[in-house]
C-alpha cells in the first residue's frame, strides 16, 4: 500500500542528491508512494517536520537520516570541489602554456628544486607583474609532472571573478580530491574522513587542510612520497585576508618535519614573508628572468641573484 505524505519540509542540508532520494527511498521503503506539497533541498544536516506532519512523514524523514552518508566519500567530495580550477578543466581549455623553448631556464630551476631529495626549502615562489606568463609556467610544470607520472601532485588555478575559483572555500577539498586520485593509498584515508564527516568541506580552511590532506598523508606508510602542490594566481583570490590566512596555514604545516609537502605558489603580492620559502623566480616581460634564491639551513644562509638570458 502506498504512503501519502503531506507538507513535509526539510530545513537543513541533505547530503543526498534528489534523484538518489527519489529512487532509493520511494522504491525501497514506500513502493507506490505519493508526496503532496512540501519543499525539498539538496542540503546537509538534520531534518525537521513542520507542524501538522503525519506519522508517515516522520517515518519518511527517519529514512533520510538512515541514508545520511550513503554517498561514497569521493562522490560526496566531488560535490564540493572547484572543477574550473583543475589543471585540465574544460572551463580553462585551452589553458595557457609556455611556447616550446621559452622559459627553459626557469623550468629547469623549478624542476631541480622538485627533484632535489633534500630541498633547502618547502615553498617555491613565482612572482612578476600581470602578463609575464606566471600561469603558463605553472601549467607547463603541472603538465610535465602529469606526463612523467613520477611525483604525486595536485593543482589549483585561481581565477578572479570565476565562481569557485576566486576564493579559498574549495581550495583544500579540490587539492584533496586530486591527491586521492593520484595516490591510491591515500584515497582510502580521505574517503574515511568524508564518511566520518560528510560536511567536512564546509569546515574551516584549517580543519579541511588537516583532515583532508595532512592527516591522510601522515597515515601513509614510510617512507612517504613528497607531495607537490601547485597554487597559481594567489593574487586572484578574493580578499587579502584570505591570502594571508593561506600563507599562515602553510607556514604552520611546514613546521612539522613529518610533512614532506612542497608548495609552488605564484601571484604572491608585495613582500609578504612565507615560512618555509626558500626559492623565488621573479619573471619579467622579455623572458629575461631575475632569479632570487635564498637558501637557509640551520644557521647558514646564502643569497644569490642572477640574470638569465
Amino acid at each position: 500500500m502506498g504512503a501519502y505524505i503531506n507538507n513535509v519540509q526539510s530545513v537543513e542540508p541533505l547530503s543526498l542528491p534528489l534523484h538518489f532520494i527519489g529512487k532509493k527511498v520511494m522504491a525501497q521503503h514506500f513502493g507506490n508512494s505519493t508526496i503532496h506539497g512540501g519543499n525539498f533541498w539538496n542540503v546537509n544536516g538534520d531534518y525537521h517536520v513542520m507542524p501538522g506532519s503525519s506519522g508517515a512523514s516522520r517515518y519518511f524523514l527517519s529514512v533520510f537520516r538512515q541514508l545520511k552518508g550513503c554517498i561514497p566519500g569521493m562522490q560526496n567530495l566531488n560535490l564540493f570541489i572547484s572543477h574550473g580550477a583543475l589543471q585540465d578543466s574544460a572551463a580553462r581549455y585551452p589553458p595557457p602554456r609556455c611556447f616550446p623553448g621559452k622559459r627553459k631556464k626557469e623550468k629547469e630551476i623549478i624542476r631541480r628544486w622538485i627533484e632535489d631529495p633534500n630541498p633547502c626549502s618547502s615553498v617555491f615562489l613565482i612572482k612578476g607583474r600581470a602578463g609575464v606568463e606566471k600561469t603558463a609556467l605553472m601549467q607547463t610544470i603541472a603538465d610535465q609532472l602529469q606526463a612523467e607520472n613520477r611525483h604525486p601532485y595536485a593543482c589549483f588555478f585561481f581565477n578572479r571573478g570565476v565562481v569557485g575559483c576566486d576564493n579559498m572555500d574549495q581550495l583544500f577539498s579540490t587539492l584533496a580530491y586530486q591527491l586521492a586520485i593520484n595516490i591510491p593509498s591515500m584515497r582510502k584515508h580521505i574517503e574515511q574522513a568524508m564518511v566520518e564527516d560528510p560536511a567536512l568541506p564546509r569546515r574551516s580552511a584549517t580543519t579541511q587542510l588537516q583532515k583532508l590532506i595532512i592527516i591522510p598523508f601522515k597515515l601513509l606508510p614510510t617512507p612517504r612520497p613528497s607531495l607537490i602542490l601547485i597554487i597559481d594566481g594567489l593574487d586572484e583570490c578574493e580578499g587579502e585576508d584570505s591570502q594571508d590566512a593561506f600563507l599562515e596555514l602553510i607556514s604552520q604545516v611546514l613546521e612539522d618535519p613529518a610533512v614532506t609537502i612542497q608548495f609552488i605558489v605564484s601571484g604572491l603580492q608585495g613582500h609578504k614573508r612565507v615560512g618555509g620559502a626558500g626559492g623565488c623566480l621573479v619573471l619579467d616581460r622579455d623572458s629575461k628572468t631575475t632569479v632570487a634564491i635564498y637558501l637557509s639551513k640551520y644557521t647558514c644562509a646564502f643569497f644569490f641573484l642572477a640574470h638569465l638570458r
